[in-house]
């Protein structure tokens, strides 16, 4: 744990990719809500990541549309 207005403190993850993996590999969190829990969450988390990551978006339809 930390001082959230510590300077020092490290960043949130700026992905929900890199928060799950965070998630996953905190000890803290495992001992706090239970290695179920965090196993569950983790693996519904994973899900939407390989959901997000599969979609094509709209700018890459436009964007690769036009090269053809």
């Amino acid at each position: 744990m930390g001082n959230g207005y510590d300077a020092k403190a490290q960043p949130l993850p700026s992905t929900l990719r890199l928060a799950t993996d965070a998630l996953a590999a905190s000890k803290e969190a495992r001992e706090i809500l239970g290695e179920q829990f965090v196993d569950h969450y983790v693996r519904t988390r994973d899900w939407e990541c390989r959901q997000f990551e599969s979609a094509v978006t709209k700018w890459e339809l436009e964007r690769y549309f036009e090269i053809i």
